[in-house]
């Protein structure tokens, strides 16, 4: 797939704009199957390995804003704080079981076992008594 003869310089070529492309940078357009009529509009890959990378590449620049992360994370946590306290002012037990289903989400992600099974078993017999 790589166009080693690069000498010819009318010959008309496109990049492929994967980071750190594994098949060459530059490919003749009749190498690739391609005609100056048929070049697409936007990026261009040669294979589905470098518009992966460029996928993850795209990914890893999104989760490196940490302060984002972390802003947003205590924000919707202080949200979630003052309306599970209004409802523990207001003795509204289904919207305080409502937050125990959601804690139990956290519970698994930080390898709290004990305190998910002691909230499964609260919500299992909540709803038991329900039905």
């Amino acid at each position: 797939m790589f166009s080693p003869d690069t000498e010819d310089e009318d010959i008309p070529m496109i990049e492929c704009e994967g980071p750190g492309c594994g098949n060459g940078r530059w490919f003749h357009l009749e190498c690739v199957g391609l005609t100056e009529d048929s070049v697409p509009e936007g990026s261009w890959f040669c294979s589905t390995t470098c518009r992966s990378a460029v996928k993850v590449r795209v990914a890893e620049a999104v989760s490196d804003d940490l302060v984002y992360e972390y802003s947003r994370r205590v924000t919707w946590a202080g949200l979630n704080d003052m309306v599970r306290r209004d409802a523990v002012r207001h003795n509204d037990g289904p919207m305080m079981l409502t937050y125990w289903k959601a804690d139990l989400l956290n519970f698994l992600a930080y390898n709290h076992p004990k305190y998910f099974i002691l909230g499964h078993r609260l919500i299992a017999c909540k709803l038991y008594i329900m039905f």
